[in-house]
């Protein structure tokens, strides 16, 4: 009697260890960090070429800092973090009562990376100062705006925002 016990159990766990055996097992890891950051930075720059397309942008901000007085009044995209700031000069000097500012480090894919000053109309863009006020550091991508009515000859990186998302 023990003997057949034994052999039906033993029987039994080689059905059930067979069955392991051929199953489909997935493995999944959880992703790190720097492929995270990786997924997100692909994401966004594909966003933001969405935008250009849709827009018929084909200026970036590398584009336009290098050639400012040629490109003024026309759109260019850019992508970065963001914070708050307090830099009003140049042409912008006299903006501080309707527009705030946050300086923007790109994201370039070449991995350069120039500051700008993103003057942000405070009405239309009122949800984004709020937010900045409690989290300091953001992500933002659009397209923005050098108007030659700001525009002063030697003035550094400086634009107005068109149109955003963070």
């Amino acid at each position: 009697m023990k003997k057949s016990l034994y052999k039906k159990l033993f029987l039994c766990s080689l059905i059930i260890c067979s069955g392991c055996a051929s199953a489909n097992v997935t493995e999944q890891t959880a992703a790190t960090p720097q492929q995270t950051e990786k997924t997100n930075k692909q994401k966004n720059r594909e966003k933001l070429e969405g935008i250009m397309k849709d827009k018929n942008v084909v200026l970036t901000a590398k584009d336009v800092q290098y050639n400012m007085p040629n490109s003024l009044d026309q759109k260019f995209a850019m992508s970065g973090k963001i914070e708050l700031d307090d830099y009003y000069n140049y042409g912008f000097t006299d903006l501080e009562r309707k527009y705030f500012v946050v300086r923007l480090t790109p994201d370039f894919p070449e991995g350069y990376s120039e500051s700008w000053y993103i003057y942000l109309h405070r009405e239309s863009f009122g949800k984004l100062y709020d937010t900045l006020q409690k989290n300091p550091y953001e992500y933002m991508l659009g397209l923005f705006e050098i108007p030659r009515q700001y525009y002063e000859k030697g003035q550094g990186n400086m634009a107005i925002a068109q149109l955003i998302s963070w």
